[in-house]
């Protein structure tokens, strides 16, 4: 009864990380890249980094970083706080905190929800020292500068979860008939799925 109590254990856990690595791979990328109503095109005059959180595994191997900034719009005190590459502030802005192109940075970016509640508080708290400006859509959100780029990454990671898990089925079939060779690589490449995926789903 034990062994029939662990196996419906094992099964149902493995269905619950199947459906998640779906909906966060799969699901996920393709309502950020169909989401229309939560666009903002902006104009960023001046910006300057805010908070730069670094993840790892146990406190012991990293695993990345996000990168927030605040970025007041021209002509305007609307300011809004925008994840992006570490190397974003440095191409566009100058020492100065003002925009390299006298017109501006303009660009349109997908409003998120910061999900991390620490990292929330803190961009909240940071947020509010610098006076004179408003956030129109909070400082809950920020915008994502790179959303287009992290989608296509998280379905290329389930088209290789697909093959991962082609290889697994294989390899569970008919483990005698294939060879070492095969096996090698689905432990490689369900190596580097694990490792890509713990990197993207941060």
């Amino acid at each position: 009864m034990k062994e029939i109590g662990k196996k419906i254990l094992y099964v149902f856990g493995g269905i619950v990380l199947i459906a998640a690595l779906i909906y966060v791979l799969l699901v996920q990328p393709i309502l950020a890249l169909n989401n229309k109503k939560d666009l903002h095109t902006v104009n960023i005059d001046q910006a300057g980094e805010i908070l730069t959180i670094e993840h790892s595994i146990n406190g012991l191997i990293p695993i990345g970083k996000d990168y927030y900034y605040v970025g007041v719009e021209k002509d305007s005190e609307n300011a809004y706080i925008i994840r992006a590459p570490k190397k974003w502030l440095n191409e566009n802005f100058g020492s100065d905190f003002k925009s390299l192109n006298a017109n501006g940075l303009e660009f349109t970016a997908l409003a998120v929800r910061v999900e991390d509640l620490d990292v929330r508080d803190e961009l909240a708290n940071r947020a509010s020292q610098i006076v004179g400006i408003e956030y129109p859509i909070g400082v809950d959100y920020c915008l994502e500068f790179s959303y287009k780029q992290l989608a296509t990454k998280k379905l290329i990671l389930f088209a290789l979860g697909l093959i991962v898990a082609v290889m697994g089925t294989i390899l569970a079939i008919k483990k005698e008939r294939v060879g070492t060779i095969f096996s090698g690589i689905f432990i490689v490449l369900f190596m580097v799925f694990l490792f890509l995926v713990v990197g993207i789903v941060r």
